[in-house]
């Protein structure tokens, strides 16, 4: 469907934009993933594979797969993401190749110049600070290298929290339930999750953090109001827990409730503006749904100032179509264009580019 970027209603591109990015992130609400890696090959070097699993210091689930990225000589490479339970197998080179951002000139640091280069290992997830692996400078004839467990530690320094402090006032029975709880998600048991979470909340129904977890396997079993009470029960224990609020606007978005989708991440964005880019555009998204331009504007514009690592281009079109619905279509063409680079083959890049091209007209860059 094509979209123009005169000043028409363009709530039909906005849905399409936002459920195609942003729902899709389960599990875990803290983000979209990116799209699938494109194979490079290199069968020119024996293939390498990374096996480990990343966790969270507290034990508790991933808010979001993570980023496994390899740091040579200050090159950093993304490798690949770890499944929703953290863990991950990467092959760094061949046919299969998760490596990302290399070309068939550019060979892989690691693989290429085996033990001649310093190489580490790290996970990357926003607002978390990763521990650290070397990869080894020889590997003789291994094939794969198991690096163990890159430890997560919350980074932020804002009201809002990760870890709640109603955890340390729970009593042994309701934190044994809870961490059996947590063993039946590493195992794929959502039902007995599901079980020993609700056990650890009747022991406790101030265990703000087991409320949270209940909700996020309550959707996992497709159980979505259940889920939402869930969310309200560990705000209403911990209302600076962040994970509840992004959930809560998770499943509004799916459902395209937008005043929801606005008030879950207002607040989740009081308590924490700085390390979650991404709600910055949810947040967007749903007033520029609501027919709030101004303010779509303004939080298109925080969110694209704080994602330096540009994880979310999806953000740069949505400023460029909302710019220009305002008629600053000078601006809708260097951001639609940041899009287009950042994502050429993105499903809508031919919309975008004809966006792009009528832009360019009208505000005089394309004579």
């Amino acid at each position: 469907m094509t979209v123009s970027v005169r000043p028409v209603p363009l709530i039909v591109c906005l849905v399409a934009l936002t459920t195609s990015s942003l729902a899709q992130a389960r599990p875990g609400a803290f983000g979209s993933l990116p799209d699938s890696p494109q194979n490079n090959s290199r069968s020119a070097y024996r293939s390498i594979f990374l096996t480990g699993k990343t966790a969270l210091e507290d034990g508790s689930m991933l808010p979001q797969p993570a980023a496994i990225q390899m740091v040579c000589a200050g090159h950093v490479r993304t490798l690949g993401y770890t499944d929703s339970k953290g863990g991950f197998a990467l092959q760094l080179n061949g046919t299969n190749s998760n490596m990302l951002g290399a070309s068939e000139s550019d060979p892989d640091v690691y693989t290429a110049n085996f033990g001649a280069q310093d190489c580490e290992l790290r996970a990357e997830l926003t607002g978390y600070i990763s521990s650290k692996v070397d990869l080894p400078h020889s590997a003789a004839d291994q094939t794969t290298i198991t690096v163990g467990t890159l430890v997560l530690s919350p980074q932020s320094k804002a009201q809002g929290l990760m870890i709640s402090a109603t955890t340390a006032e729970a009593p042994k029975k309701a934190r044994s339930a809870y961490e059996k709880g947590q063993n039946a998600i590493r195992k794929g048991d959502w039902q007995s999750a599901s079980s020993n979470f609700e056990k650890a909340v009747h022991e406790f129904p101030r265990y703000a953090i087991a409320w949270q977890e209940l909700g996020r396997v309550q959707v996992k079993l497709g159980n979505l109001e259940a889920a939402q009470d869930s969310f309200r029960s560990a705000l209403a224990a911990d209302p600076k827990l962040l994970v509840p609020y992004a959930e809560l606007a998770q499943i509004a978005l799916e459902e395209k409730r937008w005043q929801e989708v606005v008030d879950n991440t207002d607040h989740l964005l009081q308590l924490d503006p700085v390390n979650y880019p991404q709600f910055w555009f949810l947040n967007s998204a749903a007033n520029y749904n609501l027919k709030k331009i101004d303010q779509a504007e303004k939080s298109a514009l925080r969110g694209v100032g704080l994602d330096s690592t540009q994880r979310f281009p999806k953000m740069q079109y949505l400023l460029g179509v909302i710019l220009a619905l305002k008629h600053d279509y000078r601006g809708a063409a260097l951001h639609i264009r940041n899009y287009l680079n950042l994502a050429p083959h993105a499903p809508d890049a031919e919309v975008a580019e004809k966006q792009l091209l009528e832009c360019e007209k009208l505000s005089g860059l394309g004579n």
